[in-house]
């Protein structure tokens, strides 16, 4: 697996170099600015970036926004705030500075068994045909009774004749959490949460006490600090 980091700081990406030559994490090249990087990712094949958010002339956000068909990306950065933003840029993960070895491995781990790109889909039988769905356009899933209803970002649903819990065992865990008896969320979609509910696609759900540690333990997991 190789890899490019992108930090302003200097000696934040001599860190990094380090861990990630522990890890046998082949890194590229390095950038302490994220112009410089965009020239380099239009023109060249990277499998992951490590990549700072707060920088000047232009953000991790930015540089994310510019490119057509970004690589897999975990995000470093001293800023544990930004962590829900970056949940619209799908990162395999979200590290906090300073960068352990422990959650480079773990990174690194997630992206040899990412599958959250946008081009991930699945099928689903509605009506005799066998419908395309993409995990990007999926915000939540909720049951009723035998059937799921499964939400988009664009407010339809598709109804399956299925229980959630045998239908998310169809899907990959890294995107799909249970938070509740009867619903399930895309990660990706989380605009903002705390302990006790999630908002998503404009929806607040409340997060089950029997699920409530392994949603937030799922969140740490991505890096997110929680704040109790």
């Amino acid at each position: 697996m190789n890899s490019i980091i992108i930090d302003d700081n200097p000696a934040h990406i001599v860190d990094l170099v380090d861990k990630l030559s522990q890890a046998d994490c082949e890194v590229l090249t390095t950038f302490t600015h994220a112009i410089e990087a965009q020239q380099y990712l239009t023109k060249n094949d990277v499998d992951v970036i490590f990549l700072d958010i707060d920088m000047p002339e232009l953000s991790g956000f930015q540089l994310l926004d510019t490119l057509t068909n970004p690589p897999k990306v975990v995000f470093v950065s001293s800023h544990p705030e930004y962590a829900i933003d970056s949940f619209d840029y799908q990162p395999v993960f979200f590290i906090q500075k300073p960068a352990s070895i422990e959650k480079i491995l773990k990174a690194l781990s997630l992206v040899e068994n990412n599958t959250s790109k946008s081009d991930e889909f699945f099928f689903v039988r509605e009506d005799s045909k066998n419908m395309k769905l993409f995990y990007n356009e999926v915000t939540h899933i909720s049951s009723d009774k035998d059937y799921i209803h499964i939400h988009k970002s664009d407010g339809s649903h598709h109804m399956v004749l299925s229980t959630l819990r045998n239908f998310l065992k169809q899907l990959p865990d890294t995107i799909f959490i249970r938070i509740n008896k009867t619903q399930a969320i895309n990660i990706n979609k989380i605009e903002a949460y705390n302990n006790n509910d999630i908002l998503v696609n404009g929806r607040e759900m409340a997060i089950g006490l029997a699920y409530r540690d392994a949603v937030l333990q799922k969140l740490s997991q991505m890096g997110v600090v929680i704040k109790r």
